[in-house]
């Protein structure tokens, strides 16, 4: 499994609602109670990620086995390479026919270079990411 953390971003761009039933509940967003702080708090997330790492230099300097993962703001098991080569080609397609939204079209293009398929990538997200989460209280630590 690999995890690709998202971005804070205060416009909610995400579009996904989560509400604990609190008072301090932002509608729209993703709240949670912070069970460490005891406080409520809101998570605004964004539709764009930063993939590359901040120290690439660093990373390509420590690692005794240079690769794509070193460039990558997150761990990549090298069994899971397939999803860098993705990312770092969607990357390149973008910049070099200066997309900012890709289409349709263009992520068949892109898996169809990479895997000789097309994927209906956008059908697939809509599909698969819930826009509405349920707020599950941790068993001890519940204020409710």
């Amino acid at each position: 499994m690999i995890n690709i953390e998202i971005d804070r971003d205060y416009r909610n761009s995400l579009g996904i609602e989560r509400l604990t039933g609190s008072f301090f509940d932002e509608k729209g967003n993703i709240n949670y109670s912070d069970d460490q702080g005891g406080l409520y708090d809101t998570f605004d997330g964004s539709i764009n990620k930063q993939i590359f790492s901040k120290n690439i230099a660093s990373n390509l300097n420590s690692s005794k086995f240079k690769g794509i993962k070193d460039v990558l703001d997150f761990n990549v098991h090298p069994f899971d390479t397939y999803i860098a080569k993705i990312l770092i080609s969607i990357v390149i397609y973008k910049r070099n026919n200066q997309i900012q939204q890709l289409t349709q079209e263009d992520y068949n293009h892109i898996f169809d270079v990479l895997f000789g398929e097309k994927a209906n990538i956008v059908e697939d997200v809509e599909k698969d990411i819930p826009k509405q989460l349920t707020y599950v209280p941790h068993k001890q630590k519940s204020r409710f």
